[in-house]
């Protein structure tokens, strides 16, 4: 088989203890490891910064569908991110001004919390370098928020509140939001075919229902490693169209729908295709008027091109070493796994409709957050471009984003009406891993992908 060129990123094998690492560069494919050990192969899915490599490393488990050798898991580099958040959680109940039953404003929260929040974003809080935005929400109201370095280092912008970002895949959320909008309206049924709405599309053994495109259980390949296969380059102009014409062409499926889940941004893409031939309107004018007006999200939009002007955006950027950056593209013109663009404010209002369901209504909200099934009825964490997990006990509702230098989480703690936002522009935005965290990752990860041990989910990067 031959290998694939990929960015230069390393990985390691999930369950060594050397933490065998593999490095390539752009333009030369991955074919030895520092160890000697040999890549028969590797895919890299750009939005969601993750490669999956067939290897003869030992593993603990697989994602993909890799026929040679075994195939590490995914690796996401975002993965470490939510642990910033249950930081800011755990650091933020311990103050008085969480306290259970509180009257709650910015000035309520813990100055020593506050600290201890700020001093996760130390390493971005300088006037050279890129950075983030942060909004801690408690019953419906932003009770903390600031921004840390900067959205523009050309211009010396700062990130401030009001900074729009990339979502990166937290846009899956609002792609899914549409689909069931018009599934409450009785317009499309989540078990209809797909090929319903898109009859051109290939037509499998097995049906590929709305419902498993929802959940990342349909089997489709990948969209960014099939263009990647076809000789496309991020810095390519990718746009809908030229991913709907490269799932036309595919005659297999990664496994059986419903059998197994894989991440796959295909499926959000397909989801953006169903609602523009079910509402007659494309996806972002959809969302716009039936979300994002009546919510009041108005600096929130799906990005239908890339060279589209948006007002106070942060820019995107990576680090080159020596604590220096260099601006990163996102040149594609695609949406539905992607491409919203919005606003820790706008989002806030987002958050609280997920309690009070003024958008939606009561069903809608319920149905977003129905976790998928497998065929064998085998329950997943992942609902409607949403995971449902828990921490310590409590109830967790998130999904997290990267695209470019881009990253994006919402964490949200139903049962506490408590949720933390973060958007960044700093690629190496990555947090780090709270011990506690740590041992039971490997636990949440499983569940995720259906019980597979050793698989990291793709929207765990991100």
């Amino acid at each position: 088989m031959a290998a694939i060129p990929v960015p230069n990123y390393g990985v390691h094998c999930r369950g060594q203890n050397d933490r065998l690492t593999y490095k390539g560069r752009p333009g030369r494919n991955w074919s030895r490891g520092e160890s000697g050990r040999s890549i028969a192969s590797a895919q890299y899915t750009p939005s969601a910064q993750s490669l999956s490599l067939a290897t003869n490393c030992p593993i603990v488990g697989h994602i993909g569908n890799s026929r040679r050798g075994r195939t590490v898991s995914a690796v996401s580099f975002f993965r470490a991110f939510p642990s910033i958040l249950v930081i800011m959680f755990a650091a933020s109940l311990a103050s008085n001004g969480l306290a259970d039953g509180d009257e709650l404003g910015s000035n309520n929260l813990d100055p020593i919390a506050i600290e201890k929040v700020d001093r996760l974003f130390e390493k971005w809080d300088k006037p050279n370098t890129p950075g983030a935005v942060l909004a801690i929400l408690r019953d419906g109201k932003i009770i903390y928020s600031r921004g840390y370095g900067m959205a523009n280092l050309e211009e010396a912008v700062p990130n401030t509140s009001a900074t729009v970002f990339h979502l990166g895949s937290v846009s899956k959320q609002f792609t899914a939001f549409a689909i069931q909008l018009l599934a409450n309206d009785g317009k499309l049924s989540l078990d209809d075919d797909f090929r319903k709405y898109i009859p051109e599309a290939p037509e499998f053994e097995e049906p590929i229902t709305i419902r498993l495109l929802l959940h990342h259980t349909s089997g489709l390949r990948d969209q960014w490693n099939l263009l990647a296969l076809a000789g496309w380059r991020l810095s390519d102009v990718i746009t809908n169209g030229d991913v709907r014409r490269i799932l036309m062409q595919q005659k297999e499926l990664n496994f059986t729908p419903g059998s197994e889940m894989l991440y796959s941004n295909s499926g959000y893409s397909v989801l953006a295709e169903v609602v523009r031939r079910v509402s007659g309107m494309p996806l972002g004018q959809l969302a716009k008027e039936r979300i994002f007006t009546p919510l009041e999200m108005n600096d929130t939009r799906f990005q239908a091109h890339y060279g589209n002007i948006i007002k106070d955006r942060a820019y995107s950027y990576a680090p080159t070493g020596n604590g220096a950056y260099r601006y990163v593209a996102l040149s594609y013109s695609t949406y539905g796994p992607s491409s919203v663009f919005s606003t820790v404010g706008d989002l806030a209002r987002w958050d609280e409709n997920f309690y009070t369901a003024k958008v939606g209504g009561p069903s809608v909200v319920r149905a977003m957050q129905e976790k998928g099934k497998l065929n064998d009825g085998k329950e997943l964490d992942y609902a409607s471009g949403l995971v449902i997990g828990e921490y310590r006990g409590a109830k967790t509702v998130s999904h997290s984003g990267a695209d470019a230098g881009y990253r994006a989480n919402i964490v949200r703690f139903a049962d506490y009406h408590f949720t933390v936002i973060v958007l960044a522009n700093a690629g190496n935005l990555d947090g780090w891993h709270p011990a506690e965290d740590r041992r039971h990752l490997p636990r949440r990860q499983a569940r995720a992908c259906g019980g597979r041990s050793g698989c990291v989910p793709a929207n765990r990067q991100n």
